[in-house]
């Protein structure tokens, strides 16, 4: 599997998920490999530039149906 991991705090970090880390998986691994994306720093809400809105954007254009943050 592959987990890709994004900074809630850095909105380069988020698109690069799509723009970057997703298109290298997609041409690098079977489509059945399992791919994970997490968020990081959710613990510093007055830092955070990514809403939760962009993140269910992303996912539903994707087809990803869960997303979990960390600190």
């Amino acid at each position: 599997g592959v987990i890709i991991v994004f900074d809630l705090a850095n909105k380069k970090s988020f698109a690069k998920v799509e723009g970057h880390w997703l298109d290298l998986v997609n041409r690098s691994c079977a489509e059945q490999t399992p791919r994970l994306v997490v968020a990081t720093h959710a613990d510093q809400a007055d830092s955070r530039v990514v809403s939760s809105e962009d993140i269910k954007v992303l996912f539903l254009s994707l087809s990803l149906s869960l997303s979990l943050s960390l600190s």
